[in-house]
Order: C-alpha cells, then sequence, then structure tokens
C-alpha cells in the first residue's frame, strides 16, 4: 500500500524501474474528469480526452485538461477492449508516469497501472488479462 488507502501494488523492476498497479475511484483517478466534462460515465469522458489531441480547435479548457493528464504532440494513445474490459493506454518516451486506465464493465472503479514502461509492456500485460 501506497499513500495510505488507495490500495497499490508495487512491482519493481530491478533499481531504477517500478510500476504501481491502484484500484481506485474514478473521480480519484481522474481527477474528477467526468464530473468536468459533465459525461455520464468514465468512458465517455476518457474516449473524449483521447480524442482531442491533434484537434486545432481546442477550448482552453480542453487545452487545460490534456496538460494536467501529460497529453501532446508526442504522446502515444491507445485504446484496447474485448467487450467487458476497456483499457486506455497514454505513453510518453521515457517518462516515469506513463499511465493505463482500466475499466471493467459499468464500474466506477478503475485500475490504473503508472510506470516507466513501453507499449510492448501493455500489450504483454494486457493479453494476460486478455484485453488486447
Amino acid at each position: 500500500m501506497l499513500a495510505g488507502a488507495t490500495p497499490t501494488i508495487v512491482f519493481e523492476q530491478g533499481e531504477s524501474r517500478f510500476d504501481a498497479l491502484s484500484y481506485e475511484s474514478a473521480d480519484k483517478a481522474l481527477s474528477g474528469l467526468p464530473a468536468r466534462l459533465e459525461t455520464a460515465n468514465v468512458r465517455q469522458a476518457l474516449d473524449a480526452l483521447f480524442s482531442w489531441r491533434g484537434s486545432s480547435n481546442l477550448s482552453p479548457k480542453q487545452q487545460a485538461l490534456l496538460q494536467v493528464f501529460g497529453i501532446d504532440a508526442e504522446t502515444r494513445l491507445m485504446q484496447f477492449n474485448n467487450g467487458n474490459m476497456t483499457a486506455y493506454v497514454r505513453l510518453n518516451e521515457g517518462a516515469a508516469d506513463n499511465t493505463v486506465f482500466i475499466i471493467v464493465g459499468d464500474s466506477n472503479n478503475i485500475y490504473r497501472l503508472i510506470g516507466n514502461f513501453k507499449e510492448a509492456d501493455v500489450e504483454r500485460w494486457l493479453s494476460l488479462i486478455n484485453a488486447v
């Protein structure tokens, strides 16, 4: 457990890398994104966020939210869906806070994986849980 009340598992990858998997409310994991966007659910909020990058007609609010979530022109965004589970992936080369948000069913909770991982790592992990 890290930082108190959020259930978290830390995977150490040698001395220079670790990944942290937490299970928390979508409101906490996404800093209130669904409420800020007035969306019906977490999936709609993440779909919206992931669709904005590269758009030339962004509002100041959209631009600010992209910054908050570390999404810029170089960010690799991916989405994987197996019907009941959706994984949203944000990768920035060499970043220590690459993130995977996993939503199961209509849950208001999210599995959030943060770490310095690469696309191949994500694909391997998601294939183990049949999300790819």
